[in-house]
């Protein structure tokens, strides 16, 4: 019986794995000298590849902590079928995700379009940022404006701080292509407001 239950104990070790020695040992986001490159295929089509950099912002230590007792051993879960990754705390059983905590909570946006519009709200925030997540991401207008809502209540949130600390270090590059063109770095003006603004100047020319 003694002899089973150490058994028991040391497959459990297995499946979980030693816990970190040391910061350096972990699995951590690439140096400055040897950025990531993030690109549309990357995010849009990889759907473990976008959940895979979604941990890497989310638990910067490469272990996933659980948000209900604060364990770091646990089980991973991937949906088969949807590629979503899970995970079931070893001490409290509880099931979580990176998710957890985050903006992304609750949301059926996919995880690759989330990280693109966190991305504009740092690189390109201001008037017109929902316009540009619905361009960049294929998202409605109705959910673009439900993304700046959560992103502008939020502004400490653990990804978005993640991401913005990894783009000034130089460990993330995103691709051109997938924000779009250089001019939504300088949004203009809503169109009826430009036309607003048009009518005004018609109206006080003599």
């Amino acid at each position: 019986m003694e002899s089973q239950t150490r058994n028991r104990r040391s497959m459990a070790r297995a499946v979980i794995g030693p816990v970190p020695r040391s910061r350096k040992d972990d699995p951590m986001l690439p140096t400055s000298q040897d950025p990531l490159r993030i690109t549309r295929e990357s995010l849009f089509d990889d759907t473990e590849a976008a959940e895979s950099l979604l941990h890497a912002l989310r638990w910067p230590r490469g272990r996933a902590l659980c948000p209900h007792c604060g364990f770091r051993h646990s089980y991973r879960l991937t949906n088969e079928r949807t590629g979503a990754i899970r995970f079931k705390c070893a001490r409290c059983r509880k099931q979580y995700s990176a998710r957890r905590g985050t903006v992304l909570e609750r949301s059926n946006v996919a995880t690759g379009r989330w990280i693109v519009a966190l991305w504009l709200a740092l690189s390109a925030p201001g008037v017109g940022l929902a316009g540009r997540i619905q361009r960049a991401t294929g998202v409605s207008h109705k959910t673009a404006w439900a993304i700046v809502n959560r992103i502008g209540d939020h502004p400490e949130d653990p990804v978005f701080t993640a991401l913005r600390r990894e783009t000034e270090r130089g460990a993330l590059v995103m691709d051109a292509l997938l924000i779009g063109d250089a001019e939504t770095a300088s949004p203009a003006l809503p169109r009826r407001r430009v036309l607003l603004a048009q009518a005004a100047l018609l109206e006080s020319t003599p």
